[in-house]
């Protein structure tokens, strides 16, 4: 499943499934890392650190995975 989260200047705004070709950053991810990670079980950045996220996209946007756990 696709899960897309909308940020406007870092903050969660909404959440939706399906896929989307007009994207900034892209996260992939299994649900296990994410639950962890919105959970804050995991650190966002840990998770990618131990290649349990990968990430497309520009590194600032890439520092932008840390807003996860607002969600």
């Amino acid at each position: 499943m696709n899960i897309i989260i909308v940020l406007v200047n870092g903050e969660p705004q909404e959440v939706s499934t399906g896929k989307s070709e007009n994207l900034d950053m892209q996260y992939e991810m299994t649900t296990e890392t994410f639950l962890a990670i919105v959970s804050k079980e995991l650190p966002g950045m840990k998770a990618y650190n131990q290649k349990k996220v990968k990430a497309k996209g520009s590194m600032p946007d890439l520092m932008e995975l840390q807003k996860l756990e607002k969600v």
